[in-house]
């Protein structure tokens, strides 16, 4: 289930405050994957109080992992809207807003969630997966899927998942120069982080430097030897480059570990690129 550490912040009054007891009830069911009920105990909050940003947050996030994005991503923008220096509140709006595709805007909450520096933890749930967008070529490489929020306390750096889902976002948007920073970001503080690896290599790729992308895979397959999408993208480097039989291994490699990844083809040009889905 989605990582529900930060929890939701008191609002005012002592341990006997009813909202907070709600709230702390809502969030033990949340915590269970119980997600009516504990959307029924938020809406009950508010019903009482509409502004509630706690109740908004965590009501935008059982939205948002019921897969009503829409519904979760004003929601949460509510939350943000009231406290709006929180990164964690801005970390969870960017979820739902690249699942509904707007990847500009989540590129703007996940700068603010790497910029602001406050007591909130981290975010509540991020786990939507992302695929990254096509490189200069018709071929396509596959994107790692978005990494979990690890909490913060004060002083604590930004969460490395607030800069390796920056990079998920940026690449959607083909902003890739901008990707390659916010994964270099993540590897500069963690270099084993193996979604930021595999998304470096997409960005690179991208802008033309296959040796470097030929490099983050090597160093991703390394770290985690049956990665089927990290040998895939070798495959599609290694077919660009010439290397037919090494292509062909990597290929056959990736779809022994993972037969339901999308199998490539070859396209008119040669180039190896996803079916149409």
């Amino acid at each position: 289930g989605d990582d529900q550490r930060g929890g939701a912040r008191a609002s005012g009054g002592g341990a006997a405050d009813p909202v907070r007891l709600a709230l702390a009830q809502g969030l033990k069911l949340h915590r269970a994957g119980r997600l009516q009920e504990a959307s029924a105990i938020y809406e009950r909050v508010l019903r009482a109080d509409p502004a509630h940003a706690d109740a908004n947050n965590l009501q935008g996030l059982v939205a948002h992992q019921l897969g009503r994005n829409d519904i979760a991503a004003e929601l949460i923008g509510r939350a943000v809207a009231a406290r709006p220096r929180e990164p964690g509140l801005q970390f969870n709006l960017a979820a739902p807003l690249m699942a509904l595709g707007r990847y500009q805007d989540a590129v703007n909450c996940l700068r603010a969630a790497v910029r602001l520096k406050t007591d909130y933890a981290a975010a509540l749930a991020r786990s939507a997966s992302l695929s990254a967008g096509e490189g200069p070529s018709s071929q396509t490489f596959w994107g790692g899927g978005a990494a979990r929020p690890r909490g913060g306390g004060r002083g604590a750096p930004p969460p490395l998942e607030a800069w390796s889902n920056l990079g998920f976002a940026l690449l959607n948007l083909r902003r890739y120069d901008e990707a390659v920073a916010a994964c270099a970001e993540v590897l500069q503080r963690q270099p084993d982080h193996v979604g930021a690896l595999l998304n470096l290599s997409i960005a690179q790729r991208a802008v033309a430097d296959n040796a470097g992308a030929a490099e983050s895979l090597r160093r991703l397959l390394e770290l985690k030897p049956d990665y089927a999408e990290g040998h895939g993208n070798l495959g599609i480097l290694r077919l660009e480059a010439g290397d037919l039989a090494g292509a062909a291994a990597a290929v056959r490699r990736a779809l022994a570990l993972y037969p339901g990844l999308p199998r490539p083809h070859l396209g008119p040009r040669g180039l190896l690129h996803r079916p149409p889905q």
